[in-house]
């Protein structure tokens, strides 16, 4: 039986876009982020850290003003860093590749940002590219464990968005100088 080269061919692309070994995510039921209060799935292939984000494009949580503060890509075991919060992975026994472990990063985040998200890439599942876990900002949690389902971790990004108003010292001193105004208008009329 003789096969025709373009039939060959035609079963050698079909074969290659069946397997064709793009890192994809698990889904938000398939793993997770402890401290984490919802989870969304990524469509896109990448959750791209240039302008616009990834999460933005794709409204994670119903925001679009997240911003990227650190990612560690355990591929090349390397941390990138747009702001630096002590954003530690560390792999369940110490060793890459790991498909689950613990994350940590500085509290500085909670004074800061109103919610934090930990995204997720990692595993081999069709239409999920990512997941982002958004964490309890009542419980404000700074470490937990991270697992991908016993898939191997791709990398994980911490996000945040809505910034904390911090009052200016103009501010501060009205407001102080208004209190103490009260304060003593107070024992005034106390004393009659």
């Amino acid at each position: 039986m003789k096969i025709s080269n373009r039939l060959l061919l035609t079963i050698l692309f079909a074969f290659m876009l069946l397997y064709n070994g793009n890192a994809y995510a698990i889904p938000c039921d398939s793993g997770g982020v402890s401290g984490s209060v919802k989870c969304q799935d990524g469509l896109k292939k990448n959750d791209l850290l240039s302008d616009p984000l990834t999460v933005n494009t794709e409204s994670f949580f119903g925001f679009t003003d997240w911003i990227w503060l650190e990612k560690y890509d355990a591929d090349n075991g390397g941390l990138e860093t747009n702001f630096d919060f002590d954003w530690t992975v560390i792999p369940e026994d110490n060793e890459w590749p790991n498909d689950k472990g613990t994350w940590s990063f500085s509290g500085s985040v909670w004074d800061i940002y109103e919610d934090v998200m930990i995204l997720v890439k990692g595993g081999n599942n069709e239409k999920i590219y990512f997941s982002g876990y958004l964490l309890d900002n009542s419980t404000k949690p700074t470490s937990g464990t991270w697992d991908v389902g016993n898939k191997e971790l791709s990398h994980l990004t911490l996000y945040a968005r809505g910034n904390t108003p911090v009052p200016e010292p103009g501010t501060i001193m009205l407001l102080g100088s208004g209190l103490v105004g009260v304060a003593a208008l107070g024992r005034k009329r106390f004393k009659k």
